[in-house]
């Protein structure tokens, strides 16, 4: 709640009041939340992993699921003929694909 001034020139130095307190309490209740700084560094890497998943998960179904034939089975005995991936998913790609690949 106090933090030491960046001017305190004498040897004692000076101390005042945190300039933004709401935002001083609302961290100090998250290290307290995540009882120390172990687990607010677990918290963030598990949500740095959660991110790393979606980002793959998201990809592999952009890129290697053919969704055009998925899409395109009317019946149970046309689906079974259809291939769910792509055998060379980055050889014939077009614009939409090309600007998707580019996002990621």
């Amino acid at each position: 709640m106090y933090q030491r001034l960046a001017d305190g020139g004498s040897i004692g130095g000076r101390w005042d009041a945190a300039p933004d307190l709401e935002q001083f309490l609302t961290s100090f209740y998250q290290y307290f939340e995540a009882r120390g700084y172990r687990g607010a560094v677990a918290r963030h890497l598990s949500h740095l992993a959660a991110l790393a998943f979606t980002i793959g998960f998201s990809f592999a179904l952009l890129f290697f699921v053919d969704w055009g034939a998925i899409l395109s089975c009317k019946s149970e005995e046309a689906c079974r003929s259809v291939s769910l991936c792509y055998e060379r998913p980055f050889h014939q790609m077009g614009l939409w694909r090309c600007g998707v690949l580019f996002c990621f």
